[in-house]
Protein backbone atom coordinates (compact mmCIF):
# COMPACT_ATOMS: atom_id res chain seq x y z
CA UNK A 1 0.00 0.00 0.00
CA UNK A 2 2.98 2.36 0.83
CA UNK A 3 4.72 1.55 -2.94
CA UNK A 4 1.17 2.25 -4.83
CA UNK A 5 0.59 5.83 -2.59
CA UNK A 6 4.26 6.95 -3.06
CA UNK A 7 3.70 6.02 -6.54
CA UNK A 8 0.83 8.21 -7.03
CA UNK A 9 2.87 10.92 -5.39
CA UNK A 10 5.19 10.80 -8.14
CA UNK A 11 3.01 10.52 -10.88
CA UNK A 12 0.66 13.61 -9.37
CA UNK A 13 4.23 15.88 -9.06
CA UNK A 14 5.45 14.76 -12.80
CA UNK A 15 1.89 16.20 -14.17
CA UNK A 16 2.17 19.53 -12.43
CA UNK A 17 3.10 22.25 -14.96
CA UNK A 18 6.24 23.84 -14.30
CA UNK A 19 6.28 27.80 -13.53
CA UNK A 20 3.24 29.35 -11.98
CA UNK A 21 -0.30 28.37 -12.72
CA UNK A 22 -1.79 32.05 -12.99
CA UNK A 23 -0.70 34.92 -15.80
CA UNK A 24 -1.15 38.49 -14.64
CA UNK A 25 -2.10 41.39 -17.12
CA UNK A 26 -1.34 45.15 -16.49
CA UNK A 27 -3.72 47.92 -17.16
CA UNK A 28 -2.41 51.46 -16.98
CA UNK A 29 -4.76 53.53 -15.05
CA UNK A 30 -2.92 56.74 -15.70
CA UNK A 31 -3.41 58.82 -19.16
CA UNK A 32 0.04 58.76 -19.63
CA UNK A 33 3.19 56.66 -18.10
CA UNK A 34 6.93 56.73 -18.41
CA UNK A 35 8.58 53.02 -18.96
CA UNK A 36 11.96 52.94 -16.96
CA UNK A 37 14.85 50.49 -17.50
CA UNK A 38 14.55 49.08 -13.73
CA UNK A 39 12.30 48.85 -11.13
CA UNK A 40 12.09 52.98 -10.09
CA UNK A 41 12.76 56.35 -10.96
CA UNK A 42 16.31 56.21 -10.82
CA UNK A 43 16.32 54.04 -13.84
CA UNK A 44 16.40 55.67 -17.25
CA UNK A 45 12.70 56.60 -19.27
CA UNK A 46 12.56 53.59 -22.17
CA UNK A 47 9.50 54.90 -23.59
CA UNK A 48 5.40 55.56 -23.04
CA UNK A 49 1.98 54.03 -22.08
CA UNK A 50 -1.17 55.28 -22.09
CA UNK A 51 -4.42 54.89 -20.00
CA UNK A 52 -6.09 51.26 -20.97
CA UNK A 53 -3.04 49.81 -22.63
CA UNK A 54 -2.84 46.12 -21.49
CA UNK A 55 0.42 44.38 -21.26
CA UNK A 56 1.58 41.01 -19.78
CA UNK A 57 3.83 40.84 -16.37
CA UNK A 58 7.08 39.27 -16.07
CA UNK A 59 7.66 40.46 -12.25
CA UNK A 60 7.26 42.29 -9.61
CA UNK A 61 9.71 43.67 -7.40
CA UNK A 62 8.77 46.35 -4.59
CA UNK A 63 5.68 47.86 -6.41
CA UNK A 64 6.93 47.83 -9.58
CA UNK A 65 5.77 45.57 -12.40
CA UNK A 66 8.20 44.45 -15.37
CA UNK A 67 6.32 44.18 -18.69
CA UNK A 68 6.13 42.60 -21.87
CA UNK A 69 5.88 45.45 -25.01
CA UNK A 70 4.50 44.72 -28.06
CA UNK A 71 8.26 44.83 -29.58
CA UNK A 72 9.23 42.17 -27.58
CA UNK A 73 11.39 44.14 -24.92
CA UNK A 74 10.85 44.15 -21.15
CA UNK A 75 10.12 47.25 -19.39
CA UNK A 76 8.79 48.67 -15.73
CA UNK A 77 6.25 50.80 -15.00
CA UNK A 78 5.42 51.92 -11.05
CA UNK A 79 2.23 49.85 -9.54
CA UNK A 80 0.86 53.41 -9.07
CA UNK A 81 -0.19 53.90 -12.57
CA UNK A 82 -1.83 50.70 -12.79
CA UNK A 83 -3.73 47.61 -12.23
CA UNK A 84 -3.19 44.10 -12.51
CA UNK A 85 -5.21 41.03 -12.88
CA UNK A 86 -4.68 37.27 -12.60
CA UNK A 87 -5.77 34.66 -14.79
CA UNK A 88 -5.55 31.18 -14.83
CA UNK A 89 -3.08 29.96 -17.50
CA UNK A 90 -4.04 28.58 -20.95
CA UNK A 91 -2.79 24.92 -21.56
CA UNK A 92 0.38 25.14 -23.41
CA UNK A 93 0.57 28.91 -22.74
CA UNK A 94 4.54 30.27 -21.50
CA UNK A 95 5.50 30.80 -18.27
CA UNK A 96 6.51 33.71 -16.89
Amino acid sequence: MKCLWIGCLILTLLCLPAGLPWAATLTVTNPSANLRAGPGTTYNIVGRVTRDERYEVLEERGGWYQIRLEDGRAAWLSGTLATVSARPRASGEGRV
